[in-house]
């Protein structure tokens, strides 16, 4: 995808029949998966790439002053910053349930800010921001299921997910006469408990994703805070009658909340999750991205790198890759799609040195 949200290239796996007279029989039948375009038609647990929503809507409600009062009753760091278990919200009420940062890791005293934390993807670190999200973890004594329509006026992480595309279809031709339909990206609306907040937080649980709307949050960030429509079809001529797409450009949050994220998924690359990876990478200070591990109940995970590459100040690369059920994200879809990027730029200097 680029910078104005036109889609320029998508590929899954199976891929479509080579052998035409299979093709047609393929979707003669409608029986084959490998028809499916799974950038759009299919959604899953999108793990910590959700955190970049998290981010976002915490920094859109939330001042320093709100931060300081959640640091008196969790300091984010040191011994016990590796599980949510036996801490407690500002309304007093004791966590009881488990939720750990991945492999148990113990939160640094320097990577307790917020930018920090989302470079190294503490799950307990945005689960507890996540909880006092929810205006029942700050005021009330104690709370377990609230009726939808009150949930949803006192939550705004499903209140920006929704800003991004979350629970809509995008329709991805110039018209609605014509559409290509995605499939839905699910931020849940049901009333629910504590619990479940934590789980939806680290995109597990009910929270699932279609590629494209992952590349779309990272391009609302790249963007400083404002989404154009996604496009696949630019126009479409009927009867020598062209009709374009409409080009829309809505704000979803601030230009401040947009730099302080983009800042965080450079440090994934250069210190965080994805580090390993780029190590030695020359174009490494033109990357922003975030890495996702979706438990799956299979053999392996979902591997999923987000994200966008500065190709120069007016141009950019939007992208969002899922290996399913391959591991970790940070070890096997970052190097995919520093491949990718390796070959785009082999390319940009073939066509600007022939020779």
């Amino acid at each position: 995808m680029d910078q104005d949200g036109k889609i320029l290239a998508a590929a899954s796996y199976p891929y479509l029949p080579m052998d035409e007279a299979k093709l047609k029989e393929a979707i003669k039948s409608g029986k084959d998966a490998s028809l499916i375009n799974r950038c759009w038609s299919e959604n899953c647990n999108p793990g910590s790439t959700f955190k970049l929503v998290d981010a976002i809507a915490f920094l859109e409600t939330r001042d320093n002053r709100f931060i300081e009062r959640l640091l008196e009753k969790f300091p984010f760091y040191g011994k016990g910053s590796e599980n949510l278990k036996g801490k407690r919200l500002l309304n007093g009420k004791e966590i009881t349930f488990d939720l750990r940062n991945f492999k148990q890791e113990v939160i640094r005293e320097q990577n307790s800010r917020l930018e920090t934390a989302l470079a190294h993807s503490y799950n307990v670190y945005f689960a507890y921001l996540a909880m006092h999200l929810y205006e029942p973890s700050i005021y009330r004594e104690s709370f377990s299921i609230f009726p939808f329509s009150y949930f949803k006026s006192q939550f705004p992480l499903l209140k920006f997910s929704e800003r991004l595309g979350f629970n809509s279809r995008f329709n991805l031709s110039a018209t609605e006469k014509f559409p290509v339909l995605s499939a839905k990206s699910i931020s849940p609306v049901n009333a629910y408990t504590i619990n479940e907040i934590t789980h939806y937080s680290i995109g597990q649980a009910g929270v699932r994703a279609t590629p494209l709307q992952l590349a779309l949050v990272s391009l609302s960030i790249y963007r400083k805070g404002t989404l154009p429509n996604p496009s696949l079809i630019e126009k479409i001529i009927v009867v020598n009658k062209e009709i374009s797409r409409r080009h829309e450009n809505r704000r979803i949050f601030s230009t401040k909340t947009a730099e302080k994220i983009e800042h965080a998924m450079n440090l994934v690359v250069t210190s965080g999750t994805a580090s390993s990876v780029f190590k030695n990478w020359e174009f490494r200070t033109k990357l922003f991205a975030k890495t996702g591990t979706a438990e799956t109940t299979l053999y392996k995970d979902n591997a999923w790198f987000v994200g966008y590459f500065k190709v120069n100040p007016e141009k950019a690369i939007i992208f969002a890759g899922i290996i399913p059920r391959a591991g970790i994200g940070g070890r096997i879809a970052a190097p995919l799609i520093k491949r990718i990027l390796d070959k785009y730029l082999k390319l940009q200097r073939l066509r600007s040195n022939p020779e």
